[in-house]
């Protein structure tokens, strides 16, 4: 997109539309976004229109590289002004000049805008900047620990969860409570855990379905860190007694029986219970349920 593509209308609107995500940051933060924060926050806010989060690399003036000072507030903002960045991009995306729009046709309306409007930024002016490339992040096919995966909720938004064991059970998920509308985790402490993790493979993870949007170990403290599976007292396991109620069984092969709560809880008794599950089979229960 070239200076004389956008229109005079279409750079107003656009630039009216970034400064309020700015006045909006200011009154959920106490203070303006740096211009990093203003970048991740579009960028987390793009899942809409790319199959992925966004970076952004940022070229200021006098052939300076932008780094983004200090900690980042990013994630402690609501979901609301991450609802807001997105139909920001959305409305850049309709005015783009390649349709559908590409990465670089977005980003090129992107650096337009902060180059013509005086977005009020906490660390720089935004005519300053000089140049904005932007990228799509890749995607992984193998899972690490600690890594926050975002799975497609039926109907819109996405379950979060966080790889809490690799192990020869498989991957084992530990699950949010709660949809979320973008595919991002705030604080801790704003933060439910379903009680017990599940173990799948990263099929979808590989193809694309899922994806990895972060990696962050303190999550892991809302999970056991080597979940258990679970056998039901029926099963016919030679030499291993596994009690009138059923029995857990670790990664490392030790078994401990359990009492009724427990194998009501995971739902042995009433038949409920599934030791593995296959990605597409735990998306939709996921989806089955009301919350945790």
């Amino acid at each position: 997109m070239s200076d004389a593509s956008m229109s005079a209308g279409a750079l107003e609107e656009s630039s009216a539309r970034l400064a309020a995500i700015s006045v909006e940051f200011l009154e959920l933060t106490g203070r303006r976004p740096t211009l990093g924060e203003l970048l991740e926050l579009l960028g987390w806010s793009s899942h809409s229109i790319f199959s992925a989060p966004l970076t952004f690399k940022v070229k200021l003036r006098r052939n300076r590289r932008y780094e983004s000072p200090g900690d980042s507030l990013v994630g402690e903002l609501n979901d609301s002004i991450f609802v807001d960045a997105a139909e920001f991009l959305s409305f850049l995306a309709r005015i783009a000049d390649d349709q559908p729009v590409s990465l670089s046709g977005l980003t090129s309306a992107l650096a337009l805008t902060l180059k013509s409007a005086n977005i009020p930024l906490q660390d720089v002016g935004s005519e300053e900047v000089a140049g904005l490339t932007s990228s799509i992040l890749k995607k992984v096919s193998k899972s690490r620990i600690g890594d926050i995966l975002a799975i497609p909720a039926k109907g819109g938004g996405y379950h979060m969860a966080a790889v809490v064991a690799r192990n020869r059970f498989g991957t084992a998920l530990g699950v949010l409570c709660g949809r979320f509308l973008v595919p991002r985790v705030r604080k801790m402490g704003d933060l439910a855990a379903c009680q017990f993790p599940f173990y799948t493979d990263d099929r979808l993870l590989s193809t694309g379905i899922w994806k990895v949007i972060g990696n962050d170990e303190s999550l892991l403290s809302l999970f056991p860190e080597d979940p258990e599976i679970y056998h039901g007292p029926d099963l016919k396991w030679p030499g291993v007694d596994l009690g009138e109620f059923g029995a857990a069984e670790s990664p490392s092969g030790i078994i401990r029986l359990i009492g009724a709560e427990e194998a009501r809880k995971v739902g042995l008794l009433g038949g409920a219970y599934q030791q593995t599950y296959m990605g597409e089979v735990l998306q939709q229960l996921l989806d089955d349920q009301a919350d945790c």
